[in-house]
């Protein structure tokens, strides 16, 4: 799995925030993004062999409701990649969200 830092994050106008991710072989990545216990934006995508993709994360009511309230927001983004049959990596980081 890359590290959190070479990930792309865009906050989209519409309501949702895209996260590029190069997937290690087949499988499903589960994405959410939270603030200290507040969950922001969750989503997943099945990847069915290695390579890149994105996952789109739909922000939740109080996801919006933040967003609206502040220009840049610090949130945390926890990733987990799990393979057919195996045990899910998880990665977290913090990644600024912008309006």
């Amino acid at each position: 799995m890359r590290s959190h830092s070479a990930l792309k994050v865009r906050a989209l106008t519409r309501g949702t925030v895209r996260v590029s991710f190069r997937a290690p072989g087949e499988g499903t990545l589960a994405a959410r993004l939270s603030k200290r216990r507040t969950v922001l934006a969750s989503g997943s995508h099945r990847y069915s062999r290695a390579g890149k993709g994105s996952v789109t994360l739909k922000l939740s009511r109080k996801g919006k409701r933040a967003l609206r309230r502040a220009r840049k927001l610090t949130a945390t983004l926890t990733l987990a990649f799990t393979p057919p049959g195996g045990e899910a990596t998880r990665v977290s980081g913090k990644v600024a969200l912008r309006r």
